[in-house]
């Protein structure tokens, strides 16, 4: 997280507003986005980190990475557990992503 939470400059002129975006950031990472519970921790309604995320495309992509970097330990946790032999992770993978081959769910 530490890479892309020091480069959150969003063009905001009120400085409380780009406060409560780079924590809504970092909660977003912390609580695996989960909007409800990041939006109670910075104080903000939902709606409110929804019309951010249509109007300021540097909070967007901020959010957008950190449901990428999510997604990547999400990642490299199942193909730990395929590593070790769980058989639920490996027919979970080979049901998303064997398909083409004939695996199914």
């Amino acid at each position: 997280m530490q890479h892309f939470s020091q480069n959150l400059n969003f063009n905001e002129s009120n400085l409380s507003t780009r406060i409560k975006k780079k924590n809504m950031v970092k909660a977003m990472y912390m609580t695996y986005s989960n909007v409800a519970r990041s939006c109670k921790i910075v104080g903000i309604n939902r709606s409110t980190h929804y019309r951010w995320i249509k109007n300021d495309k540097k909070y967007m992509a901020a959010i957008d990475e950190v449901n990428e970097i999510r997604l990547d330990e999400s990642e490299a946790a199942l193909f730990k557990l395929i590593t070790q032999g769980n058989t639920k992770a490996i027919k979970f993978f080979l049901s998303t992503k064997g398909r083409h081959r004939g695996y199914h769910s």
